[in-house]
């Protein structure tokens, strides 16, 4: 081999090594190559209950337990199930169907919808073949043989089988329950100590297809009510059964409706859809011990509180805001963003690395964090889950990545506002002071201030100050300080410094 030879493989051997070199990006946590991007976000479900019961009749024998049962039943759920509950006791026909037809604006399609009855149910098999639940203004079949005021069963089908969310539940507990039931699911279903997967991605897979269950307290036959101040034996079974699975990672209609299975009203599990698919209606699932989502959200909380905290002369001296605990909030956030590639550990990440100029960022490290955290928040958007609609917007509003055109930006936050996503006032806010429009970001802290919010009561009370003289906003003069007295009685410490520099 000559001379020439030798350096031309030389020299190609030290293009191949530069070529790798730059091909690999250097991270906290290790050496990324070839990232996907395209990641995994935390599950974003939901779980709402409506829960109705009566048990006062005109037209027919009262009944002992409804009502109490249905407050037992609410209780279990918003305490050990983070359910969001409504109470709907003693309604009219119209008043219920009103009720499940605002979970139609309501629900998202990740989020979970229990229906709960409660009262008197009847069926009728000479000519419809249906069953009907019994409501306190019906009327006697005597009184109205064409039935025109009960509730048919097929009427709550159909609003429950067309509502957005992939999974709903409806349990009966009233005579002749059986009904709603189109075929039964005689499967036990998955308790927590069956599951092989993590609880995150247990529900992730049931919420891939739309189911629509039933739980009935019975058959096409009359079930008990109970003593009058006990709860009847399917709502105490009910109940009890989700209180003793509280501490279980994952919790379903399979679940309890095992526990059930020595009633003597035998109930049963079933559909009334055909959109079941391979999944159950999920009560939980969440792994237990200190999940990353809970120790974001304390991140979350104590960075908010180290914001209520700062004082405007910190606000105003970048290098007097370094502290430890503002180390250590990053640190929660870095830790979560690196190790386990969470897409919103990375979003606070980039918005502490873009406010504090203690917190520090590599260019490759923001460039690839704020790739990660658009694409994934506009694939919740094709999804249609507009959770994260007011983060994806503050990405391109503090100038941290651009993605589309400022206009649309505002059109974010604006239904983000819409769903009273009070951050989406104060970021919105400042982009729109760096846009130099002035009287919107007026009208987007005024917003925020009404809902209460201290941050936006500062920013509108400072924003008034500042320009007590410019004809555009033409504001009286006292009412920045209601402003900032609103935000100071709030405990924001830069609006009580404030304050103190007017006087």
């Amino acid at each position: 081999m000559n001379t020439i030879q030798q350096t031309l493989i030389i020299g190609l051997i030290s293009l191949l090594s530069i070529t790798t070199t730059f091909a690999q990006e250097q991270y906290r946590g290790g050496l990324r190559t070839n990232a996907s991007t395209k990641k995994k976000l935390p599950v974003q479900s939901e779980a709402y209950a409506l829960v109705v019961a009566t048990d006062q009749y005109d037209n027919f024998e009262d009944l002992n337990n409804p009502i109490y049962d249905a407050k037992g039943v609410a209780e279990v759920l918003r305490n050990d199930y983070d359910f969001k509950v409504d109470l709907l006791l003693s309604p009219s026909k119209e008043e219920l169907l009103d009720a499940v037809r605002e979970y139609h604006n309501k629900l998202r399609k990740n989020d979970r919808f229990m229906l709960y009855l409660a009262g008197h149910g009847d069926y009728e098999d000479k000519y419809y073949e249906e069953g009907f639940l019994i409501l306190k203004e019906t009327k006697t079949r005597g009184m109205d043989p064409s039935l025109i005021s009960y509730l048919p069963f097929h009427r709550l089908k159909a609003l429950t089988e067309n509502l957005p969310s992939q999974q709903a539940l409806v349990v009966v507990d009233v005579c002749f329950g059986g009904a709603f039931n189109d075929k039964i699911n005689k499967g036990r279903g998955v308790s927590s100590n069956q599951a092989s997967i993590s609880a995150e991605d247990f529900l992730r897979f049931q919420l891939e297809e739309k189911n629509r269950y039933v739980l009935s307290s019975g058959r096409l036959t009359a079930v008990a009510d109970g003593k009058k101040g006990e709860h009847s034996p399917f709502a105490g079974a009910f109940i009890n059964s989700l209180k003793g699975h509280k501490g279980d990672s994952i919790v379903t209609a399979g679940t309890v409706k095992y526990d059930l299975k020595t009633l003597p009203s035998h109930p049963i599990l079933g559909s009334f859809s055909e959109s079941v698919g391979n999944t159950e209606f999920v009560f939980k699932s969440k792994s237990l011990g200190t999940s990353t989502s809970t120790l974001m959200q304390r991140a979350i909380d104590k960075y908010m509180k180290y914001q209520m905290n700062l004082s405007k002369y910190k606000l105003d001296e970048p290098f007097l805001r370094k502290s430890k605990e503002l180390e250590t909030i990053a640190k929660i956030f870095d830790d979560a963003a690196v190790d386990e590639e969470n897409i919103e550990a990375m979003f606070w990440k980039l918005i502490m690395e873009n406010q504090h100029d203690q917190v520090e960022m590599t260019d490759s490290e923001r460039d690839y964090f704020s790739k990660l955290v658009v694409t994934a928040f506009q694939q919740e958007q094709q999804e249609g889950i507009d959770t994260h609609l007011w983060q994806l917007a503050t990405i391109q509003a503090l100038g941290i990545r651009n993605f589309v055109d400022d206009s649309e930006i505002y059109t974010m936050f604006q239904r983000a506002m819409g769903k009273h996503k009070v951050k989406s006032f104060y970021f919105g806010g400042h982009f729109a002071l760096r846009q130099g429009h002035l009287s919107k970001a007026y009208t987007y802290f005024k917003q925020g201030a009404k809902e209460n919010d201290p941050f936006c009561q500062y920013e509108l009370g400072k924003l008034k100050y500042e320009n007590r003289d410019n004809w555009e906003l033409d504001r009286s003069k006292e009412g920045y300080r209601i402003d900032l007295e609103k935000a100071s009685d709030s405990g924001l410490q830069r609006a009580t410094d404030y304050l103190l520099m007017m006087d």
